[in-house]
């Protein structure tokens, strides 16, 4: 059953029942899609650790989430989006993307890198029949946040079907 209000009660000291519940109604969808917005995992650029890093970062080529991917990308001094132009960025992430296409991921194993205070991560990779190993390199950025900075795409350049 749905409620009807007249006119006239509709008004309350000058102000309309409605636009008030339209102007909730606004504030409350604003806020759900901003909650909802790509951003990794806790709202900042880049993750906790290394290997969340690179989880992420897979997580969301899988899913498309190219704004997520370039949040995650980076180096010592941050994320990619911080340097590059948007849109030069959503290219290289798209390119990324591709290659890192997957059914399931998994990090097969997370070490010192040689040089440096980064990550070195092996990861596989399966698509379908394919199973491929890649390793990520991650490094620690500002605000104690790990970022992608890069990983061996000659390893999965099969994966890639544009």
């Amino acid at each position: 059953m749905r409620a009807s209000f007249p006119a006239s009660t509709t008004e309350r000291n000058g102000v309309s029942v409605r636009k008030i519940v339209v102007s909730i109604a606004a504030t409350a969808a604003a806020f759900l899609l901003s909650a909802c917005r790509s951003a990794p995992a806790g709202g900042s650029a880049g993750a906790p650790s290394a290997t969340g890093a690179v989880q992420e970062f897979l997580a969301a080529a899988h899913n498309g989430d190219v704004r997520t991917m370039a949040a995650l990308f980076g180096t010592s001094g941050g994320p990619i989006t911080q340097r590059d132009d948007p849109n030069s960025v959503e290219k290289r992430m798209r390119t990324l993307q591709c290659y890192l296409t997957h059914d399931a991921a998994s990090v097969l194993d997370d070490q010192p890198a040689t040089s440096g205070s980064g990550r070195r991560l092996v990861v596989e990779l399966r698509q379908r029949n394919l199973v491929r190993r890649t390793t990520f390199s991650a490094v620690p950025g500002p605000h104690d946040r790990w970022y992608v900075e890069s990983f061996d795409i000659n390893a999965v350049s099969d994966l890639c079907h544009p």
